[in-house]
């Protein structure tokens, strides 16, 4: 039996693919004593092992363990059970796991991947983890901003401040889901630049959340794949607003490989540019079915599930 590990109970990219990954291979999750879950918006049945007597009794009789970014007590009881394992990294900043417990080091962004490789470890490539078929298409409504959380690293300050920069566009909500320390502060800065801003709870399902947004916008600073939240957006036909970060731009350039249209669109990381490329993008008459085409094209359904499934049967030999 596959055993998932994750440290936090929360909500997010991560969580996303823990979720689905619980779902489609019938497998248990473990929260090793990590964030606890105050919203009730984490999107998947798990038991907390909070010490590492609890978290070794939970794996006793698991054939094998997929983990994402743990504590070390947590890598050091996987090692001590020698049980076939696979390290799931997702950013560069949380790639620092102890790389002599895995099996196997997966990634889904071909940056990520070379990061690991420049640090000596034999990491493999994945598929993004997307069921964009079960994504529907956006209904269109007057917000900007994204599914996401309030930490400084989400770089929701240049969002905030492109907004005011932008001026007109009386119809647009700026509009945020997520929870995070950094909430206060943003609800400040709003103030003091006069710039209205909804700043929700977290997202409990980001499909229906997305469905009144007009436009996409990550301006994370953190060095990672693309952010699950913006290909979800995608997904559901939504032009996007990103930086521009390797395991972004990576994502236009396939899309550019594959020869489809990609509703896509960078900024340099300041508020200036993005008001400006944020003003280009809400002035499109974009079809959202072409983007969801696209995204179907780029992301085939079942896809990454299945090169999973191959790495748990090349991990259990």
């Amino acid at each position: 039996m596959l055993a998932i590990v994750t440290a936090n109970a929360v909500h997010g990219g991560v969580e996303t693919i823990v979720e689905m990954h619980s779902r489609l291979l019938n497998a248990p999750v473990y929260v090793a004593g990590g964030m606890r879950d105050p919203y009730g918006s984490c999107p998947f049945d798990y038991t907390r092992t909070d010490t590492p007597e609890e978290f070794e009794q939970a794996l006793q009789f698991s054939d094998a363990v997929m983990y994402h970014w743990l504590p070390r007590w947590a890598t050091d009881i996987i090692k001590k059970l020698r049980i076939p394992a696979i390290e799931y990294v997702h950013r560069t900043d949380t790639a620092d796991n102890d790389k002599s417990v895995p099996t196997k080091v997966i990634a889904h962004s071909q940056h990520i991947v070379d990061y690991l490789r420049s640090m000596g470890c034999k990491a493999e490539l994945v598929p993004y983890p997307l069921e964009v078929d079960t994504y529907p298409l956006a209904t269109g409504g007057p917000r900007v901003g994204g599914v996401t959380s309030y930490y400084s690293i989400k770089g929701l300050d240049t969002i905030i401040r492109a907004r005011k920069l932008l001026g007109g566009h009386g119809e647009l909500l700026l509009t945020f889901y997520g929870s995070g320390a950094d909430l206060p502060r943003l609800q400040m800065l709003a103030a003091e630049e006069n710039v209205a801003a909804q700043m929700l709870g977290p997202a409990k399902d980001p499909k229906e959340a997305w469905q009144e947004y007009r436009l996409a916008i990550s301006a994370s600073t953190v060095e990672g794949g693309m952010p699950l939240a913006i290909l979800e957006a995608l997904a559901c036909g939504i032009p996007a607003v990103v930086p521009q970060l390797p395991g972004c731009m990576e994502i236009k350039t396939r899309a550019l490989e594959a020869g489809v249209d990609l509703p896509l669109y960078f900024f340099d990381g300041t508020s200036a540019d993005l008001a400006r490329v944020m003003d280009q993008v809400l002035h499109f008459n974009l079809d959202p079915t072409k983007g969801r085409e696209a995204m179907l094209k780029l992301f085939p359904p079942g896809e990454h599930i299945r090169a999973i499934r191959s790495i748990i049967a090349e991990v259990s030999k």
